[in-house]
């Protein structure tokens, strides 16, 4: 079981035509508010690619939180532990023009706990997948306690030496468990000075999700008992698909489509 610990959050990505700049008016020519969140994501892109995913946090008891509920249904996640008790979902936002993304985070004043995730839920077979949206020393004590239960960890865009992996798009990161994979090389990840290469020959149209989707892809491979190398070169491919595609999880393979790209 992958245990996915976070906030889930609402997203919204407006395309503008020209170049954003802070205080000056845009042109919005597309909409999209979905279900996000960087752990939820990366719960999504696990359980696409095949995992038993239990999303754990936090979400708001308003229409939103509501609606992520219903997401996870949707997508065959449980979330029985989820707490859905802030006042409001928190919502990022995402701002797509001519040349970049500018992303907007939402500040999270309701802090999650570790303690919400009780000691029976990790174990031998746990996989505990964690990213930079909770705060470090709350990540590093969930580390510490998967740990000495047998469980894996995971911690994606943040760096701790006591993960059994961490996932950064920090180029210059030389933390022997690092996994280096960045938006704009999404056919290469480096790992412990080797160099993984996969390209599927996708035109790239969006990569707002190409990021957590690589950490829900792999962690799903590593989770299911394969080894590093062919976990990289699944969630490779996997990113490279979300890619491909506009949107966020919506553009998420299933393990079927990442399948029929595999050598």
């Amino acid at each position: 079981m992958i245990i996915s610990f976070g906030y889930a959050c609402m997203t919204l990505q407006t395309r503008i035509s020209g170049n954003f700049s802070h205080g000056q008016n845009n042109a919005s020519y597309k909409n999209e508010l979905s279900i996000g969140g960087t752990s939820l994501l990366q719960a999504i892109s696990a359980a696409r690619s095949g995992a038993k995913v239990n999303f754990i946090g936090r979400t708001g008891c308003d229409v939103f939180g509501q609606k992520t509920i219903e997401g996870l249904r949707r997508e065959g996640i449980q979330h029985s532990s989820l707490l859905q008790d802030m006042d409001e979902t928190p919502l990022f936002a995402y701002i797509l023009d001519d040349s970049e993304t500018t992303t907007i985070t939402p500040q999270f004043t309701d802090i999650v706990s570790d303690m919400i995730l009780p000691d029976t839920s990790l174990n031998t077979r746990t996989l505990l997948l964690l990213n930079n949206d909770v705060d470090l020393s709350i990540n590093e004590a969930l580390i510490n306690r998967a740990n000495e239960r047998g469980g894996k960890t995971i911690l994606c865009d943040a760096h701790s030496e006591n993960a059994d992996y961490i996932i950064t798009q920090d180029k210059n990161c030389d933390t022997e468990n690092a996994l280096i994979f960045s938006y704009d090389s999404l056919d290469i990840c480096r790992y412990k000075g080797q160099e993984f290469i996969v390209n599927i020959d996708q035109d790239i149209v969006d990569t707002s999700g190409a990021f957590d989707n690589f950490c829900g892809a792999f962690a799903a491979c590593i989770q299911a008992g394969l080894d590093v190398d062919r976990a990289i070169r699944h969630a490779l491919i996997s990113a490279q698909l979300s890619a491909s595609k506009q949107g966020l999880y919506e553009s998420y393979p299933y393990l079927d489509d990442i399948q029929k790209l595999k050598t």
